[in-house]
C-alpha cells in the first residue's frame, strides 16, 4: 500500500490523459458497462434549464455555463450498488458534480447524492466530497489535468477515489430529504457561468463484487508487482527480447502480456512469424540490460503451451526452414514481419505471407469454465491458399473432436475460414482456402471442456479497428526546469533533468537521441527499450516537459529522426514509430528493417543510428564475446560490422567489418563513416575507426573468415586506455555558433566521460590524426551527441551500463558556447621533418619556441588474438616480449620511447608551431604534452594523442 501511495503522489504531478471510450474484453468479462460512447448523447438526456450547457468535444462531454443537468437515460438506468469510474478534467474556477441515485427532472435541484467536482472554485468543498454529508477540503488534483474519479456504493457506504487514492468514506445511518442512498441513475451537473469541466471514459460495474477495479492503469500494475525494478517496470503490453523456451531460443521474440491485468503471456518469433509458447504470468527477465549479468537472457518457465521453433506458415506446402545459416528472418517472399499495433492493453501483429497481409491478435480468454489462449486472425483477402502452423510437435494437444484419450490442450475454431488438421509428423495446422475474407479465432484451451463451451464462444472481433490508434497507456507529462550553469569557460554545461521518478518504473538510461525539425523537441531512447519526448527546449530551459512515447523495444541504443518520424535501432530491427491518432504516444511499432542477424549472446549490442546525405541508415554491431570479454561465442557474417540500410528500408548490406565493441559511430557530410572502439581480442587499444565500404578493422572470427595474413584497415588514430577505455559516437560540427571547430570531427568517450576534438589529416588518401580533450565537464558518460538545428549548440547524452567513470546514472546536457576564447590546439600535420600544430589563438613566441614546452613520446601496440596490448618500444624493439605477446596477454608491459624535440618555430600566422623531430617515423601512438600561453597570457596545457600512418613531404 505504501508503494501504491507513492505512485498516486507521483500521479498528482502528471498531466493525466484518459483512456478512449471503449471497454477491453477483460472489462466486459468483469461486468463493466460503458455509459458514454465518446461521440454522441445516445442514452443521455439534458434537462430544460440550460440545454446548451452540454456538448461532445473530442470524445468528451463538455459541461459549460450556468446550472443544468445531463442524466444517463439508457436501457438500464437503475443502479443500487455500483462502482462508477470517469476521467475528469476541470478548468480554472470550475464547479460541477456527479450525481448518483438520482432521476431525470425537467428542472429543479436533483435528488440523490452529489460527488463534488471542484479544484479552484471558491467553494471550500472540493473534489472527493459527498456534498453536504461528507466534506473533503483539500485539492485532490490540478486544473487542466485529467484525473480518474471513482465512486463506489455498497449498501449504505459510499467511497470516493481520485487517481486510486481514497478521499472519503461515508456511511449513511439516518438519511432524510433529497439526499439519500436508494437507487437511480447518474447525472452530470453544469453549475456556474464560466465553469468548464470535461468527462469521458464513463463506465459502471454492478456485479456482485462491485469493489473490483476497472482496468488498472499501468501505474497501478507497477505498484502491484513484486520483485526487482526490472520485474516491476511497465513497458506496455509487449516486450521485444530474446526468450528461452525450454531447450530452444526465440532470438527475436515478442512477449505479449494478455488481459487487463496482464496475467498471462503469449510469445511470438518475429523472424519466423510463428507462435511458440504461452504461460501464466510473464517470462523471467534476465540479462545485461536488466540485472547486469554477463550471459543469459529472459526465459519462459512453466509453459502452459509449447510449440517448437520453425516457420509459422508453409511455403508451397512445406514448413522446412530454408535458411542455410539459421539466423535472420525468413525470405521476404515467404513471410515478413511488418510490426505491431498497440491499442490499450491489446497487441495486433501485422505481417505478410507471400503477398497476403495478415493481422493477428493474441488473447487469453475465460469462458464457460474454459481457460484458453487464442489467436485472432484477420485477412481481408486470401490470395493463394495458405497453411498456418498452430502447434508444432503437438503431442500434448488434440483437435476438438479428434479421437483418442483426453490431452492437456484442446484446439478449436471460432469464426469462419479456418480448418484444423493434424500433419503426418503430429503438428496441428490450419488450412485457409483462397478467395476468402477471414475473421477467425484459433482457441487453445488448457482447462475445461471446450466441446461444451464452443457453441457460444465469443466471436472473433474485427481487429482491424485496433490499427487506427490506441488509447493512452502512460498518461501524464513531467515538467522540469533546466539547470543553467554560470561557468565562465568557453563551454558551459547545462543540464536537462530526467523523468527518473516515474510511475511506470522506467529505468532512465539514455542511449540515443535526436531533434525534431523545430529544435524545441527531442526524442530520446533508453537502454531498456523506452522512447521519451522532451519539449520546451529553448535558451532558458525553464519550461521543459517530458512525455513517454513508446516502450517495450529491444535494447534501443540508437535513435534518428527523419522527416519528424522517429527511428530507433533495436537489437532485432530498426523500428519506425507512428503516433497514428496524434495523442503523444506511438500506436504502431513498424518494423522498418529486420535483416540483421543476431544470436543470444549478451554482448551483441547494436549501437547508434546515423544517416548519410542520401538518407541511408547506418548502425554498428558488436562482437558476441564470451563472459569476461575474451574470445567469441558463435559468430556469423553480421557480427562486428557497420550495417547499411537503404532509405526505404528494403535493402541492406555490410558496409564495413572487423569491429569488436563499437559503442557509437558517426556519418559525415560527405558520407564519411567512423566508429568508436573498445580494446579486446584483436583490438590492441581503443581507437577511432575510419570505415569505408568493404574495409576490415581487424577483429577476426569464424563468421568473417579473415586471417591475420590479410591485415586490417588502419584506424584514424589509436587511443590509450587512460584516454578512452570505451568509445562512444562521433559527430561532425556543423555550427559556426559553437566556437572555432565548424566542419571538424568530435569523438565521445563513454568510458572517460569526455568530448575530444579530432585533428584529422589526409596524406595522399591515407586518413590519420589525433585527439585532445575539450574543456567540457560532463555529469555522466559521453555516449551520443547531436547539434540542435535551431540553437546550433551541442547536446550530449550518456548513461552508466558498463565500464565508465560517469558520476550519474544518466544525463542529457547542453554544451553551450558562450563566446569566450577557446584556447586549444586546432589541427596538426605530420611531415618527414616534424609536426605542424595550429592553435585557435596566437601564441606567446618565447614559450612557443622553447623545446622545453613540449614533451613527446611514442610506442606501438601489437595486433594479436589476445585481449588488448601493452606499450612496446618503436626505437628499441624487444623481440622476446613481442613474441610472448602473441601467446599471452601483455597489457601490463610498458616500454615507451621518449622523443627528442630539436627545435620549434612559430610560423608567420602566430598560431602555428613547427616541431622539428629527428628520426620521425610512422607510429601507432604518439603523445605530445604542451605547456604554452597565448599572447594574452592564457594557458594552453593539454595532451595530444595521435597516430602517424604516413608522413607528408
Amino acid at each position: 500500500m505504501k508503494q501504491l501511495s507513492i505512485i498516486c503522489i507521483l500521479l498528482f504531478h502528471l498531466t493525466i490523459f484518459g483512456q478512449d471510450n471503449t471497454l477491453s474484453q477483460q472489462e466486459k468479462t468483469d461486468g463493466w458497462q460503458l455509459l458514454f460512447d465518446g461521440k454522441s448523447f445516445n442514452n443521455w438526456q439534458v434537462d430544460k434549464w440550460n440545454p446548451k450547457g452540454f456538448s461532445v468535444i473530442d470524445g468528451s462531454i463538455k459541461c459549460n455555463g450556468k446550472r443544468s443537468m445531463l442524466y444517463y437515460n439508457g436501457p438500464k438506468k437503475e443502479f443500487t450498488d455500483f462502482h462508477f469510474v470517469a476521467d475528469v478534467m476541470t478548468k480554472e474556477r470550475a464547479n460541477s458534480g456527479i450525481f448518483f441515485h438520482t432521476k431525470y427532472q425537467d428542472k429543479g435541484w436533483p435528488i440523490g447524492h452529489e460527488a463534488q467536482v471542484n479544484c479552484s472554485q471558491g467553494d471550500p468543498v472540493k473534489t472527493g466530497s459527498i456534498y453536504v454529508v461528507k466534506k473533503y477540503l483539500q485539492k485532490a488534483h490540478k486544473d487542466g489535468e485529467w484525473f480518474r474519479y471513482e465512486i463506489i456504493v455498497k449498501g449504505k457506504t459510499v467511497t470516493t477515489k481520485v487517481n486510486g487514492k481514497t478521499l472519503v468514506t461515508y456511511k449513511e445511518t439516518n438519511s432524510k430529504g433529497r439526499r439519500k442512498l436508494s437507487s437511480g441513475t447518474f447525472g452530470l451537473q453544469a453549475h456556474d457561468k464560466g465553469s468548464t469541466v470535461f468527462y469521458k471514459n464513463i463506465k459502471v460495474n454492478t456485479s456482485s463484487n462491485n469493489q473490483a477495479s476497472a482496468a488498472p492503469t499501468r501505474a497501478q500494475l507497477v505498484a502491484s508487482r513484486k520483485g526487482r525494478w526490472y520485474e516491476k517496470m511497465d513497458f506496455g503490453p509487449a516486450l521485444a527480447m530474446t526468450v528461452g523456451i525450454d531447450s530452444e531460443t526465440v532470438l527475436k521474440g515478442l512477449s505479449v502480456r494478455l488481459g487487463a491485468s496482464e496475467t498471462h503471456t503469449m510469445i511470438y518469433d518475429t523472424e519466423m512469424m510463428s507462435f511458440n509458447g504461452a504461460k501464466s504470468g510473464f517470462v523471467k527477465i534476465h540479462g545485461t540490460a536488466w540485472n547486469g549479468s554477463h550471459g543469459g537472457f529472459p526465459t519462459s518457465l512453466g509453459l502452459d503451451i509449447k510449440s517448437s521453433l520453425g516457420p509459422g506458415w508453409a511455403q508451397k506446402g512445406s514448413f522446412d526452414d530454408p535458411r542455410k545459416v539459421k539466423y535472420g528472418p525468413l525470405p521476404k517472399e515467404w513471410v515478413k514481419y511488418k510490426g505491431h499495433y498497440r491499442s490499450g492493453n491489446k497487441v495486433v501483429l501485422r505481417y505478410t505471407v507471400g503477398q497476403t497481409e495478415v493481422l493477428e491478435m493474441p488473447v487469453y480468454e475465460e469462458h464457460a469454465g474454459v481457460n484458453a489462449y487464442s489467436r485472432v486472425i484477420n485477412i481481408d483477402s486470401v490470395g493463394k491458399a495458405m497453411t498456418m502452423m498452430v502447434l508444432k510437435s503437438a503431442k500434448s494437444a488434440q483437435i476438438l473432436g479428434e479421437n483418442g484419450p483426453q490431452k492437456d490442450i484442446t484446439v478449436g475454431i471460432s469464426g469462419q475460414g479456418l480448418k484444423l488438421r493434424r500433419t503426418s509428423n503430429g503438428s496441428i495446422v490450419a488450412d485457409i482456402a483462397a478467395g476468402q475474407k477471414i475473421h477467425g479465432k484459433i482457441i487453445m484451451a488448457v482447462k475445461g471442456d471446450l466441446a461444451k463451451a464452443i457453441g457460444n464462444w465469443p466471436s472473433p472481433e474485427d481487429i482491424s479497428s485496433l490499427t487506427k490508434g490506441g488509447s493512452i497507456q502512460w498518461p501524464g507529462t513531467f515538467k522540469v526546469k533546466g539547470v543553467i550553469s554560470k561557468s565562465k569557460g568557453p563551454y558551459t554545461t547545462e543540464e536537462i533533468p530526467l523523468p527518473a521518478k516515474n510511475p511506470w518504473g522506467s529505468n532512465i538510461r539514455f542511449s540515443g537521441f535526436d531533434f525534431f525539425a523545430d529544435g524545441k523537441r527531442a526524442a530520446i531512447c533508453t537502454w531498456n527499450g523506452d522512447v521519451w519526448i522532451v519539449s520546451g527546449i529553448d535558451k532558458d530551459l525553464q519550461n521543459l516537459t517530458w512525455k513517454r512515447y513508446a516502450a517495450g523495444l529491444f535494447e534501443t541504443l540508437g535513435l534518428k529522426i527523419v522527416d519528424d518520424v522517429i527511428y530507433v535501432t533495436c537489437k532485432d530491427q530498426i523500428a519506425r514509430l507512428h503516433d497514428i491518432n496524434k495523442d503523444g504516444e506511438a500506436d504502431y511499432y513498424e518494423c522498418f528493417n529486420n535483416d540483421i542477424m543476431i544470436t543470444d549472446n549478451f554482448h551483441e549490442f547494436t549501437f547508434d543510428l546515423q544517416t548519410d546525405s542520401q538518407g541511408n541508415f547506418y548502425f554498428a554491431k558488436a562482437a558476441p564475446v564470451r563472459q569476461g570479454g575474451r574470445g567469441f561465442g558463435t559468430t556469423h557474417a553480421h557480427h562486428v560490422i557497420v550495417f547499411k540500410v537503404s532509405k526505404d528500408g528494403l535493402k541492406s548490406e555490410v558496409h564495413g567489418s572487423g569491429l569488436r565493441a563499437p559503442g557509437g559511430m558517426g556519418v559525415g557530410p560527405n558520407g564519411e563513416v567512423t566508429t568508436g572502439e573498445n580494446e579486446g581480442s584483436f583490438v590492441p587499444a581503443c581507437k577511432i575507426n575510419w570505415v569505408t565500404k568493404g574495409s576490415f578493422s581487424g577483429v577476426i572470427h569464424t563468421g568473417n573468415g579473415r586471417t591475420m595474413k590479410q591485415g586490417y584497415s588502419k584506424p584514424l588514430c589509436w587511443l590509450p586506455m587512460n584516454v578512452d577505455n570505451s568509445g562512444g559516437s562521433q559527430i561532425w560540427v556543423k555550427s559556426e555558433a559553437w566556437g572555432p571547430f565548424n566542419g571538424d570531427l568530435l569523438h565521445l568517450s563513454y568510458g572517460r566521460s569526455t568530448v575530444y576534438k579530432v585533428m584529422k589529416e589526409d596524406v595522399d588518401g591515407t586518413v590519420q590524426g589525433g585527439v585532445f580533450a575539450l574543456p567540457i565537464k560532463l555529469t555522466s558518460s559521453a555516449m551520443r551527441a547531436r547539434f540542435n538545428p535551431v540553437d546550433k549548440q551541442l547536446y550530449v547524452s550518456g548513461f552508466k551500463g558498463w565500464q565508465t567513470n560517469a558520476a550519474k546514472a544518466s544525463s542529457l546536457q547542453r554544451i553551450r558556447f558562450n563566446g569566450a576564447k577557446v584556447n586549444t590546439p586546432l589541427s596538426m600535420r605530420a611531415t618527414k621533418k616534424g609536426i605542424y600544430i595550429s592553435f585557435t589563438e596566437k601564441l606567446d613566441k618565447e614559450l612557443a619556441e622553447d623545446p622545453g614546452s613540449y614533451s613527446i613520446k611514442w610506442w606501438k601496440y601489437l595486433w594479436t588474438p589476445m585481449y588488448g596490448s601493452g606499450h612496446f618500444s618503436v626505437s628499441n624493439v624487444d623481440e622476446v616480449a613481442e613474441a610472448n605477446a602473441m601467446k599471452k596477454e601483455s597489457k601490463k608491459y610498458r616500454k615507451e620511447d621518449k622523443v627528442p624535440v630539436k627545435s620549434v618555430t612559430l610560423q608567420a600566422d602566430g598560431k602555428t608551431v613547427f616541431i622539428e623531430i629527428p628520426g620521425i617515423r610512422p607510429v601507432m601512438q604518439m603523445e605530445i604534452s604542451l605547456d604554452l600561453e597565448t599572447v594574452d597570457g592564457d594557458e594552453i596545457i593539454t595532451k595530444i594523442y595521435n597516430t602517424i600512418h604516413k608522413l607528408a613531404d
